[in-house]
């Protein structure tokens, strides 16, 4: 709206100047025609004065008659050379302003013709505007015009186009700041371009290979994702393939037995450690080597390994006893039922005193776990430990007698 209003503003200031440029032209050609009018009169005037003067001559005449008529002559002469002079000067005054105006008319006719041109193509382009502004007509536009306009609003939009401007001039300096002295060169510019195009076709070649080598890697992983999922199945079947042979072999000849021997007697090993580290007041522990034999692990001597026959007699009497109590235990969990008697039968006479002792404190500790033990023995110590006893003595005679007491 603006632009059209601006448009329409040029187009009555052009049609003011043409009809101010008509008059001038009208008032040129008034004078020019005055001074052609003055000009024609002045000529008219010599012309008459030179046929009077053809129709005189010095022969026809007498002197008292040619000197006054010389006389006036002269007079005549001189007026009409002095308006002769004058009327050149006037004419040249006139020649020139006649030039003048001439050029003027033309420099102003050319104007007048470029601001009839400007003035169509004002026009035109009104017209122009007008339709992309939706065909609106000249009544229409001046309606806009005449609208009263939000100048808070403007004000707003102008103070921000201001801001936008001093932005822009700001980045101006600072650009202009970079620059320095630098001037622009064409061949380095060219230059520039032709790197820069170089080196976008490498970054697109960069790019595309940056896509091909992941697409490999997304198939390299998928593979070694594939590859693992194969390596835990075969680990499986190689698993397996072992166990099969473990259990073929274990089945061959009387492999199984010796097998689930084993497995049985870890058992009661692991049972009888139970108790015998708490007889030997945690100082030993029972073991099997490869071939089923026991071993102790002395943890006095840093945990070494030494065969059972090492062991002292109580010792050995403890590694008993635990054996027996677990495989009892171990029967009587196969066999569910809750019988806590059973006989011993040792050779308590080869113990020593200190060796008896221990043996002593071990089956006093049996009473705390609601077991009742027989033991057969010739030993005193133990007869004298032991309240409830059955003595059996050999007669003669009579032959063996039982006792209780």
């Amino acid at each position: 709206e603006k632009q059209i209003a601006d448009l329409e503003s040029s187009r009555l200031k052009g049609q003011k100047d043409l009809n101010i440029q008509q008059g001038t032209e009208k008032q040129e050609s008034a004078a020019v025609a005055a001074l052609e009018k003055d000009a024609e009169h002045t000529r008219g005037a010599v012309r008459e004065t030179l046929n009077r003067v053809r129709y005189f001559t010095v022969s026809d005449l007498q002197p008292e008659v040619i000197q006054p008529m010389a006389k006036d002559l002269m007079t005549e002469k001189e007026r009409l050379e002095k308006e002769y002079a004058e009327l050149s000067i006037r004419k040249t005054s006139l020649t020139a302003e006649t030039s003048a105006l001439t050029g003027s008319l033309a420099s102003d006719s050319h104007t007048y013709e470029r601001q009839v041109l400007d003035l169509k193509e004002l026009e035109e382009t009104v017209i122009e505007r007008l339709a992309q502004a939706g065909n609106k007509t000249l009544d229409e536009v001046k309606s806009i015009l005449e609208r009263r306009l939000e100048t808070v609003k403007e004000k707003k939009e102008i103070g921000r186009f201001h801001e936008e401007i001093s932005s822009c001039r700001s980045s101006l300096t600072a650009l202009l700041g970079e620059k320095g002295d630098r001037e622009y060169d064409g061949e380095k510019h060219s230059a520039a371009t032709t790197l820069r195009s170089g080196m976008t076709e490498n970054l697109d070649k960069i790019a595309m290979e940056i896509g091909r080598l992941e697409e490999a890697i997304r198939d390299g992983d998928t593979k070694m994702r594939r590859k693992a999922d194969l390596v835990k199945q075969r680990d499986m079947l190689e698993n397996r393939k072992m166990n099969i042979s473990t259990m073929k072999g274990l089945f061959t000849a009387v492999k199984f037995v010796k097998y689930a021997s084993r497995v049985y007697l870890e058992n009661i090993v692991a049972l009888a450690n139970q108790r015998f580290k708490h007889l030997a007041r945690q100082k030993l522990k029972l073991e099997l080597d490869a071939d089923g034999s026991f071993l102790v692990r002395d943890f006095l001597n840093d945990g070494k390994v030494r065969s059972a026959k090492t062991l002292s007699g109580g010792q050995t009497f403890q590694a008993s006893l635990s054996l027996a109590l677990a495989l009892s235990d171990s029967i009587q969990g196969l066999a569910r039922t809750k019988e806590n008697f059973f006989f011993m039968d040792e050779g308590f006479g080869t113990l020593d005193k200190e060796s008896l002792t221990v043996v002593l404190d071990a089956l006093r500790s049996l009473r705390s776990e609601n077991r009742v033990v027989g033991i057969i023995s010739h030993v005193e110590e133990l007869q004298q430990e032991i309240d409830n006893n059955v003595r059996v003595t050999l007669d003669e005679e009579k032959g063996s007698i039982i006792s209780y007491n």
